[in-house]
């Protein structure tokens, strides 16, 4: 300071030439702005909201966190403006939606969180409007928003993020994802789940779990394809989309007859009646064919068993009977050739009454066969060719 004074007088001589006294007082000033540098004023900054916390709200139900302003350039006036406001805006919206989300008014605290972080995009809007989502019972809205957040390097060191990592991976093992692959060359115009109009892009989509109505509208009125899916919990349904159903070419008019018409008879009760007796005595004949099947083995049986009683009377290996058990040896032969010729008789029996009950069985299924085709037209082979009967 003192150096600027020392030079004072000399720059005043220089600036104010003598005769121009009373203009003293403006070479005095013209002096100090020559004496002292020129500084450039450095171009505003945006403004910061001032968080209230450093971090997220907790997920204990109470919002109480202020969006943080993004850190962008400004390189215009202008662009400082709309900044400013919108971070103000921003602001403003944040604190009403934590009234609302304290008042226990989900559905409008989460609509104020969208609306704050749609005026300046933080970490913390979306993360309560993830939050207020949550409460309200939208699931899908949650998981969105919950993503949104994690899509945020900073939420990495916040609170809230293990708690919005469990609920991501519990929303996803209680949603559904459906994805669309389309595989044609037919543009498709708009796509609608259950009603509602998605944009391609934003598949693979989470949706509620169970029957899913997708339907695909291409450029004209008549390419409309309705593509049901069955979405489980936890699980991904894909949709394949190959094209729209072509417009089937019209044929060629025909002329139009009279159709014949032809009352089909009544069946046969004479043929009914038969079928039922030769069924009936098939059915005999094979009740009667086990039976004497079964006489036959009893007879057979007791023949040999009398057969090894004789055997064992025998004198050495001859054929001879030993003199003490001549009376008893005579016995037992004369019972094993009475077994033995009732056995043969009753092999003959049941030999006849197999035969019998086939030729039964068959006439009984060509009985029911004729019953079957009575009234109905047949095809059959004869000397003279080809004869359609009915």
């Amino acid at each position: 300071m003192r150096r600027l004074l020392r030079l004072l007088p000399p720059a005043l001589a220089v600036i104010c030439p003598e005769g121009q006294v009373f203009r003293t007082g403006l070479c005095v000033l013209l002096a100090l702005g020559v004496a002292f540098p020129a500084r450039a004023t450095p171009p505003s900054e945006p403004v910061a909201p001032v968080a209230e916390t450093p971090a997220p709200a907790p997920p204990v139900g109470d919002a109480n966190v202020s969006p943080a302003a993004p850190e962008a350039p400004v390189t215009s006036t202008t662009a400082e403006v709309s900044l400013s406001e919108r971070q103000a805006e921003a602001r403003r919206v944040f604190r009403l939606a934590k009234q609302q989300f304290n008042a226990g008014e989900y559905a409008e605290a989460a609509r104020s969180f969208e609306a704050s972080f749609a005026a300046a995009e933080s970490a913390e809007a979306a993360y309560n409007a993830a939050l207020a989502h949550d409460k309200a019972g939208s699931r899908l809205m949650t998981m969105a928003w919950f993503r949104r957040y994690l899509g945020y390097e900073s939420s990495t060191s916040d609170t809230g993020y293990p708690h919005a990592l469990r609920r991501v991976e519990e929303l996803r093992a209680r949603l559904g994802e459906l994805r669309l692959q389309v595989d044609s060359r037919d543009p498709v115009r708009a796509v609608l789940i259950n009603g509602e109009p998605v944009q391609l892009s934003e598949f693979p989509r989470l949706v509620e779990p169970g029957r899913i109505e997708v339907r695909l509208l291409g450029d004209r009125a008549d390419q409309v394809a309705d593509i049901p899916a069955e979405v489980a919990a936890g699980g991904t349904w894909t949709i394949h989309f190959t094209g729209f159903a072509r417009t089937p070419v019209e044929p060629l008019p025909r002329v139009a007859t009279s159709p014949v018409v032809r009352t089909d008879p009544l069946p046969d009760p004479e043929l009914e009646r038969r079928r039922r007796l030769l069924g009936g005595l098939a059915w005999t004949g094979v009740g009667v064919t086990a039976a004497s099947a079964i006489t036959m083995g009893v007879l057979g049986g007791l023949a040999l068993r009398k057969q090894a009683a004789w055997e064992q009377r025998l004198c050495g290996d001859d054929d001879h009977v030993c003199s003490d058990q001549y009376a008893e040896a005579q016995a037992d032969n004369a019972t094993m050739r009475r077994y033995q010729d009732a056995t043969n008789v009753m092999v003959g029996v049941t030999a006849g009454l197999a035969v019998i009950t086939l030729a039964l069985g068959i006439a009984a299924l060509r009985a029911r066969q004729k019953v079957r085709d009575s009234g109905k037209a047949r095809l059959r082979v004869t000397f003279a060719g080809l004869q359609l009967a009915f």
